[in-house]
């Protein structure tokens, strides 16, 4: 199938979907979180259970946020990144961190027992609570963390040291 055909497939079964499970989102927004037209154009492949796989990509992405904000309370002692980077957030915006990784946690979980329950009208909702809590929250603190990263190694390439002496590794 062409790319215009299979967005036209998509389009219509996100549509169906939409009407009969009373969901608030637009094919648009989900595509502007998680690229999910790319999913069908590189797999040619239009699920017929739509909302399991839009549910299934926007939990993953949130799962792969998920891992780098660990990253930033828990360092991989292996991983030089992680662990110089951890040193560049103060104790309040670890908390700040946690409490975002509690409602990804939550909604990532939530998620797997819609999954097995197979309970359309709830996957609907949480669809749009996943896109609601993106747009509200998720997506500005996402650019805020990589800014702060970004800033933090333009510093050590910069010979400059952001990290204070209490908190330094080395």
């Amino acid at each position: 199938m062409e790319q215009d055909e299979l967005k036209a497939l998509a389009e219509k079964r996100f549509n169906a979907y939409k009407k009969e499970h009373d969901l608030k989102t637009s094919l648009e927004e989900i595509d502007n979180i998680c690229f999910y037209y790319d999913l069908v154009y590189q797999t040619g492949f239009v699920s017929d259970d739509i909302g399991t796989s839009i549910r299934g990509r926007i939990t993953d992405l949130f799962g792969q946020w998920a891992f780098a904000l660990q990253n930033v309370l828990m360092p991989n002692p292996a991983s030089m990144i992680d662990a110089k980077e951890a040193t560049n957030f103060t104790d309040l915006e670890k908390q700040e961190i946690e409490k975002l990784l509690n409602e990804i946690y939550y909604l990532i979980r939530k998620s797997t027992v819609i999954g097995l329950q197979k309970d359309k009208k709830a996957e609907a909702k949480l669809i749009d609570e996943l896109v609601g809590l993106w747009n509200d929250r998720l997506k500005k603190a996402f650019i805020e963390l990589e800014e702060k990263h970004v800033k933090f190694w333009d510093d050590q390439r910069n010979g400059k040291n952001p990290v204070s002496k209490d908190r330094m590794m080395y």
